[in-house]
């Protein structure tokens, strides 16, 4: 958990001011979504305890002020590979 946190304001810092690279942000985006998803049923039993470190860094991302913004702002694109992850 400790070098999640450490790297998150590093990732909330590539959404935030890296907005041309689409390339960075699409590969930002897959890693948060690898990381907060939910596995699937076959899945659950052999990653039980990554659920519990997805949860907690959830709620630290969620308790970033810039964030969501970030976030927010990235629905403005028009690039399909960033805007795929919002439609989901």
């Amino acid at each position: 958990m400790h070098v999640a946190t450490r790297g998150m304001n590093a990732f909330i810092d590539v959404l935030e001011k890296d907005t041309n690279f689409t390339d960075l942000i699409t590969l930002s985006l897959d890693i948060l979504d690898c990381t907060l998803t939910d596995a699937t049923e076959e899945e659950q039993l052999a990653v039980a305890a990554d659920d519990e470190i997805g949860d907690r860094l959830a709620e630290l991302l969620l308790q970033k002020v810039n964030f969501m913004p970030a976030l927010i702002k990235l629905l403005t694109t028009n690039e399909f590979t960033i805007r795929r992850f919002f439609e989901k």
